[in-house]
Parts: structure tokens; C-alpha cells; sequence
């Protein structure tokens, strides 16, 4: 799902009427799936570690917080009225205070890092009973070890890069088949440096 919607950013696919997905509201897809809430700030409490959805939801709702991103979220989580709430060892619900104090103590912030766009044609060999079609989707992967693998939307190997990747695991990475076959047009959406960056370099 994420893949498909910053494809459609990346490529502002028209949906309807002239509209593209930057005109909806769509950030909250996947949380909600993932969490079951549909209340943001819920979701990005749940995904920072803190593991009982009814006690987020809770916690969220009793101070009214609306925040969106980690900046926001770390500021609630260290202000004034969170502690003085947690110290009463009863929030957010007397069952889930002793939780809440253990993942006070665990939680390590994300990075600071703004996601960016990059792309890069990939050349790839292709194995012999497959037959490239250009505009299709393909999957980069690393295994154990040897050259960076291609797979099908099927998850069958129909082909290798020339080299092995660093494949950055805090992005998200997507591939097609581009017009001439022998190379992927491969775009990363993430923080990292050199998402393209060759495992031997």
C-alpha cells in the first residue's frame, strides 16, 4: 500500500476528476491497518512501541493530544501533563500504568530524517525463460549472499543485477521494467544516503 501510493505521488497519477492522491488524505492507511485505530495519534503511540491499543487510545484521548509526526509526538510524550498523569500509577488505565513506565524507559526516538525521491537505472540480466515486458513490476531483494535478485509480483526470480546492493531497509524501494528492457527504473522513497550504493564500493 505504501508502495503504491508514493508511486502515484512520484508519477501524480490523476484518480478522478483531475485529482491526485496528494488531493486525499491517505497517510493514515496503513497505521490504521497496522493499529486498528483510526486516531492518529493513537496509531503513532502504538507504533513507536507502546503495545496496548485500548491504553493508547486512552492516553491520547485524556489529554487531547493531536500530534502527527515524532517531533510533535516527543513533545507530548515529554511534557508536563503526560508526567504528572503517569505518576498517579493509574494512567493511562490501572491496568497498563506499569506498561506504560517500561515503555517510557525503552523508547528510543527515530531519527530526525527527511524522506526524499531518488532514481536510478538499474542494468539487469535476465534469466532465459523469462521475458521482459517493459512497464512491469518487478521486486529488488538480497539474499544471503550473491548479486541483487529481481523478482516477479509473484515472488518468482526472473532475473539479477549486475551488482549486489545495499538495499536500505528504512525506505521503501520500487522497481519496473523500463523501456529498454535491459535496465530497471528503480526509485527509493527514504532517508538514506546512497539507497543505490554498491555493497563492494
Amino acid at each position: 500500500m505504501e508502495a503504491i501510493r508514493v508511486r502515484a505521488q512520484a508519477n501524480k497519477d490523476v484518480i478522478a476528476d483531475g485529482a491526485t492522491i496528494d488531493d486525499y488524505e491517505v497517510g493514515l492507511v496503513v497505521p490504521a491497518i497496522e493499529n486498528g485505530t483510526l486516531n492518529r495519534s493513537a496509531a503513532l503511540l502504538m507504533q513507536a512501541g507502546f503495545n496496548s491499543r485500548k491504553a493508547a487510545i486512552q492516553a491520547v484521548s485524556s489529554t487531547n493530544a493531536t500530534f502527527t509526526n515524532s517531533r510533535q509526538f516527543k513533545r507530548w510524550l515529554t511534557s508536563n501533563e503526560v508526567f504528572n498523569l503517569a505518576i498517579r500509577f493509574d494512567w493511562p488505565t490501572p491496568e497498563t500504568s506499569t506498561l506504560w513506565w517500561k515503555f517510557v524507559e525503552e523508547y528510543q526516538p527515530a531519527s530526525e530524517s527527511t524522506w526524499n525521491l531518488v532514481s536510478e537505472y538499474i542494468p539487469v540480466v535476465w534469466l532465459s525463460e523469462y521475458i521482459p515486458q517493459p512497464g512491469s513490476f518487478v521486486k529488488i531483494i538480497n539474499h544471503a549472499t550473491g548479486r541483487t535478485q529481481v523478482l516477479r509480483s509473484d515472488g518468482e526470480k526472473v532475473g539479477l543485477l549486475q551488482l549486489r546492493y545495499d538495499l536500505i531497509k528504512t525506505g521503501i524501494y520500487y522497481s519496473v521494467i523500463a523501456g529498454n528492457i535491459d535496465y530497471l527504473d528503480v526509485k527509493f522513497w527514504g532517508a538514506g544516503n546512497d539507497p543505490f550504493k554498491d555493497s563492494n564500493s
